[in-house]
């Protein structure tokens, strides 16, 4: 079992949608610990939940058009915020938090328990680049995943001692 995967998810000719995208590109870069694998995605919302199966952890970095939130806002939220009225950006029929639920219940033993979505709120996702306001802040996004990652090895750790 996989102990933590990261998914940029997006898509790369739809400006601010590639956010996760990118940000998946510079993860991969880097020297993650043991266990933290980092993939791209540009696919459905089943596409990304297969990917999650027999993960302990899963985090998502993506776009979001969040009311009453500025525009270029990090943001770091569990999945299950998604269902309402605000959504992950996706042209697809079903939602990711919907499709959660139904593998939840169908393979509870290989779907993780906890799925976190770091990413931010943006404006506009036409054109083929990211807008200056996005691109500026692909490294703050960087840190938040990584801080993150931190935080399950500080809590793995932490549990090893009991």
């Amino acid at each position: 079992m996989l102990k933590t995967l990261i998914i940029g998810w997006g898509n790369p000719l739809l400006g601010d949608d590639a956010l996760g995208i990118r940000v998946a590109e510079k993860l991969k870069e880097m020297r993650l610990p043991d266990g933290v694998k980092v993939e791209s995605c540009s696919s459905s919302p089943s596409t990304v939940i297969r990917k999650m199966l027999n993960c302990r952890k899963v985090i998502i970095i993506d776009s979001a058009r969040i009311p009453n939130v500025e525009e270029g806002s990090p943001f770091r939220l569990k999945l299950e915020y998604f269902e309402g009225p605000y959504r992950l950006i996706n042209p697809h029929s079903i939602s990711l938090p919907t499709l959660y639920k139904i593998y939840k219940a169908l393979y509870p033993d290989k779907i993780p328990d906890e799925v976190i979505v770091i990413g931010m709120n943006v404006g506009s996702c036409f054109g083929e680049n990211l807008s200056e306001r996005t691109r500026a802040r692909i490294e703050d996004l960087v840190n938040l995943v990584l801080k993150e990652v931190k935080g399950m090895e500080d809590e793995r750790a932490c549990h090893e001692g009991d």
